[in-house]
């Protein structure tokens, strides 16, 4: 049996281009029920840092979209040598409604290219899921 792989999983956009600056960034919000889904990949693609710039790149998760608590589970880490490399953070069945990127920005100037959510497992969320797990790599863009 064959099935398209926009029936596996569904993608969204959540941060389009950013310009260089030292303020955080959140994208935008994934509603894990919305599709039904399981687990989310994001894959952010870190631009330009600055000389003595960082960033760390985190999940975060709420239970009605406007509480958010950071998922100590993994993040990545970059760095002046980082330019243009890209991460990706995974969860399972988050604790949360509701996922979204945190990206802590240092004292330096760091642009972020962009982050896709790739939501998998698509089907109804079951409450008393309790098999959590986070997933990161990093590599070059």
């Amino acid at each position: 049996m064959h099935f398209p792989i926009s029936d596996l999983f569904y993608f969204r956009r959540v941060i389009g281009s950013d310009s260089a600056g030292t303020s955080d960034v959140n994208s935008a919000a994934v509603d894990m029920r919305e599709h039904g889904g399981r687990g989310v990949l994001f894959l952010c693609q870190i631009g330009t840092i600055a000389a003595t710039g960082s960033c760390t790149v985190t999940i975060q998760t709420s239970p009605d979209n406007s509480t958010w608590t950071t998922w100590d589970h993994g993040s990545a880490a970059f760095d002046a040598d980082d330019d243009h490399k890209f991460c990706a953070l995974d969860l399972w069945d988050p604790p949360g409604r509701y996922v979204r990127l945190h990206i802590d920005k240092s004292t330096a100037n760091v642009t972020i290219a962009g982050a896709t959510a790739l939501m998998y497992g698509l089907r109804e969320m079951k409450e008393t899921d309790t098999h959590n797990y986070t997933a990161v790599l990093t590599g070059n863009g």
